[in-house]
């Protein structure tokens, strides 16, 4: 390996590392419910081979820990660096652990009766992964993948890009409404299971290219301190010069810091609604619609396994996890319910109703909540697949 090349392996796991810690930090708080949602995930979808399970992509074993103990014998964990290898090794020095990348599985043929993940699927090449795994599957085994955080927006910003679209945080609550000119037509996610709710399974906006140039414009020369971030994103969007990990940098780069986002999206905000009430007359037209980082991604793996014509989707939705809680001290007494929502905080006074997806675990004494107490919920999406 040259000398370069090292050096960007060693990029690569230090972004790994970072990335896992900003995940493990996001993560508190909510492992006892999310470990609810993998073990009801199991008893509904119980592999049925004799053979070992393998989890790809293991991180830091977040999932090994949420596992249900009597299942964790059966599983091998991998990952394709050394360094996390290694990891793995140290942390559970019982299990078993493998050197492999998921593109290229040093697998048998039918060697596993399951393949689980969690947060995996976003940021693989998916035609080529899913070859893989439907090699090393024995017939009938299953795919179980699990999504408890904002998927990778490098697909969908590659997808929003081919468009003359540039993705934004969301500056602007638009509810998921389909009379929005060109929700139904987007390839972005807009609609489906996402558009149930506006909040939280619309999680980004997307506008125009063309019109934001000009709007960036204006905040660079009124002294906008966040106007260079964004004027980086726009020159990153550009579709002659696309790069997706670049672009995704970018955006990454806006979002760093809570207090300045919320600063530019307030800036957004007024000059979409200034934009919306001149209409046709407005001298800087801003148009915005909400998209789906989640319904972007189902979309994506649906293809993904539906052309390779190997496997069978069993399953495909947002599943919840509850149960009542001592509410923290410094949360004021009239909150009464605290969701996380594939990595997104919702606080409330009382209980949404209707909410997406199916509750597949809730605690006890729900119903007898005292005042200092709240409902806790957490939201993840699972994927379940099975070997033809």
């Amino acid at each position: 390996m040259t000398q370069s090349s090292k050096k960007k392996l060693k990029q690569q796991q230090h972004q790994k590392l970072q990335a896992l810690s900003t995940l493990g930090a996001q993560r508190q708080g909510v492992h006892e419910l999310s470990a609810a949602l993998v073990a009801a995930s199991f008893e509904r979808f119980m592999p049925n081979g004799q053979k070992a399970w393998l989890e790809i992509g293991s991180g830091d074993g977040q999932l090994h820990r949420w596992l249900p103990h009597t299942l964790r014998e059966r599983v091998v964990l991998s990952e394709s660096s050394t360094a996390f290898v290694q990891g793995l090794r140290r942390r559970f020095g019982e299990a078993q652990v493998r050197q492999l990348d998921v593109h290229h599985l040093k697998a048998e043929a039918a060697e596993f009766s399951a393949v689980m993940a969690l947060c995996v699927l976003d940021v693989l090449t998916l035609s080529r992964a899913v070859a893989e795994l439907a090699r090393v599957l024995e017939p009938g085994g299953l795919v179980l993948h699990w999504l408890d955080m904002a998927t990778s927006v490098e697909p969908i910003m590659a997808s929003a890009v081919a468009e003359g679209l540039v993705v934004l945080p969301k500056f602007v609550d638009l509810g998921g409404n389909s009379a929005i000119p060109g929700a139904s037509r987007s390839s972005l996610g807009v609609g489906g299971m996402a558009s149930i709710k506006g909040f939280p399974l619309l999680d980004l906006v997307v506008s125009p290219r063309a019109q934001l140039l000009p709007l960036c414009d204006l905040l660079r020369r009124t002294g906008h301190p966040q106007a260079s971030a964004l004027e980086a994103l726009l020159r990153e969007s550009d579709p002659g010069n696309f790069d997706p990990r670049r672009a995704a940098t970018a955006f990454v780069q806006l979002t760093l810091d809570v207090r300045a986002q919320f600063e530019l999206c307030k800036t957004l905000f007024a000059l979409y609604v200034a934009s919306a009430q001149a209409g046709s007359a407005a001298k800087l037209p801003f148009e915005a619609r909400p998209v789906s980082s989640l319904e972007h991604f189902r979309a994506r793996v649906r293809q993904s396994f539906s052309d390779s014509g190997s496997f069978e989707l069993l399953f495909d939705d947002v599943v919840r996890a509850r149960h009542a809680e001592p509410r923290p001290l410094n949360v004021p007494r009239g909150l009464g319910y605290h969701g996380v929502w594939l990595g997104q905080a919702l606080q409330t006074e009382v209980e949404p109703k209707e909410l997406p997806g199916e509750l597949w675990y809730a605690g006890p004494n729900l119903d007898a909540s005292p005042e200092n107490s709240w409902i806790a919920e957490v939201a993840m999406h699972c994927f379940v697949l099975r070997r033809k």
